[in-house]
């Protein structure tokens, strides 16, 4: 995704950074907020907003800032011509549909699209998604919220620090269960932040509440999916909410898995661990020596503890092979080890393996790798099958849809795994005139053997 550098603000303890992106799949507005507390103290609450003229102006409307206000119109340029490039969402698409395409968003503005187009469909209009993490201390230390609509509202609960005292976020902290409005108990008996925020949300037209917590196996992130409705509890605007609470558990798990997997892939990519070293890693943490592990990668004893041990160490800092097991599980790498997933990439005995695109130019690995050594890889048959279409080859093509297996976190897959795959390897410096891969989809030699935990 494209970023621009954007624009900061410092207001006394807080300070406001607005930036804009833009992608294939249309753009979005971000804003951060700093708030320094205390000596060391401080809570960063940001913004995702959907690039669209609606949304744009609320945010606008709702900008305290005038600095930042004014900045606003310039920076959305580009995020608006980018969200209007892309074609809406098909009108008759299942609802079920729309959910499970949540999974395989490829940035935030496909996933904003596709969490309003859902709940949309299940006829709420105000709904945005919180992803907090928490400190050490398990106080609560950042919050990115992923506004769909209600952008108005998100910014004044920001600037207001409603999410100190929001009865929705402090439930969700603790519990896996729905929470309505009407749970909190009427208006009148409420006082102070949280009067204040329930009486701003009516004005808003949001006064019926649903709000669906989401977890993982990490206790560092938890998520809140909110979704409201115009009328009154009392006028029955609960009703759609909960008759309709199994798919918006549906949606926020697929948030909160899509922002679970990315947290997981990012940890991964910043250590400099390669698969193999990962595996390693996760072999060690079982207990396995060495010895054991070389048996079960198929390498040497003395290369796992002269070569991949000295890496892993070294890439993680530490002084022993015991201390970065130690590491790697406190930074939640060990399950990206352990599992693994099925996939599909697009490969023709031809051009030979689908490995992305840049700028509508796809790139193949028997023409032009142009350096590549991963190809892009698919969830299922069905956004495979849809990107095979916007490649738009010729009638009569051979490119066929290939299983891979990967790494839970993965999101390519490597030579590797091509060729445990039994398609045929590449050489990503390759150099060709433009002609047809002439490997004729013959595999080649798998230089790492399969763990042999995975099956």
């Amino acid at each position: 995704m494209l970023n621009t550098d954007g624009i900061s603000f410092c207001a006394g303890l807080e300070t406001v950074k607005l930036r804009a992106r833009t992608s294939q799949f249309g753009g979005v507005l971000e804003r951060e907020s700093l708030f320094r507390e205390g000596r060391n103290g401080e809570t960063r609450f940001t913004q995702v907003v959907l690039a669209n003229e609606a949304n744009v102006h609320a945010l606008q409307r709702a900008e305290p800032y005038e600095k930042i206000r004014d900045a606003i119109p310039g920076l959305a340029r580009e995020p608006l011509a980018a969200s209007a490039r892309k074609a809406a969402l098909a009108h008759d698409e299942d609802v079920i549909d729309m959910i499970r395409h949540l999974a395989n968003a490829q940035d935030e503005a496909a996933l904003l699209r596709q969490l309003m187009g859902a709940v949309r469909r299940l006829g709420a209009e105000t709904t945005f998604f919180c992803l907090t993490e928490k400190g050490t201390d398990g106080a609560h230390q950042s919050y990115r919220v992923l506004s769909a609509s209600g952008v108005g509202l998100i910014q004044k609960y920001a600037e207001e620090k409603w999410y100190a005292t929001d009865p929705f976020m402090t439930h969700a902290a603790h519990s896996q269960q729905p929470f309505y409005s009407s749970d909190v108990g009427s208006i009148k008996y409420l006082d102070g932040s949280r009067r204040e925020m329930a009486e701003f949300m009516r004005s808003f037209g949001a006064s019926s509440w649903i709000t669906i917590p989401a977890h993982g196996p990490e206790a560092r992130f938890f998520g809140v999916l909110y979704v409201a409705m115009p009328d009154l509890p009392q006028d029955g605007g609960e009703e759609p909410l909960r008759k309709n609470r199994l798919l918006f558990k549906l949606i926020a798990g697929e948030i909160f898995d899509w922002y679970d997997r990315g947290e997981r892939a990012s940890s991964w990519s910043s250590s400099g661990l390669t698969r193999l070293e990962l595996d390693i890693l996760y072999l060690s943490a079982q207990g396995e020596s060495a010895p054991m592990i070389a048996e079960s990668l198929g390498l040497t004893a003395n290369a796992v503890t002269r070569r991949h041990f000295k890496s892993i160490n070294a890439k993680l800092r530490t002084a022993s092979i015991t201390e970065s097991v130690r590491l790697a599980s406190a930074r939640n790498l060990l399950p990206i080890a352990s599992t693994r997933k099925v996939a599909y990439v697009l490969h023709s005995p031809i051009y030979g393996i689908y490995l992305g695109s840049d700028h509508s130019v796809p790139f193949w690995s028997g023409i032009m790798p142009s350096g590549m050594d991963e190809a892009v890889v698919f969830e299922d048959i069905e956004s495979a099958e849809a990107a095979l279409l916007e490649l738009r080859l010729p009638q009569g093509h051979d490119v066929k849809l290939q299983r891979v297996d990967i790494h839970q976190a993965a999101r390519t897959a490597t030579i590797n795994d091509c060729l445990r795959a039994g398609l045929p390897a590449w050489d990503p410096l390759m150099q060709t005139s433009g002609g047809p891969a002439d490997d004729s989809a013959t595999p080649g030699n798998l230089t790492e053997v399969p763990p042999s935990f995975y099956h």
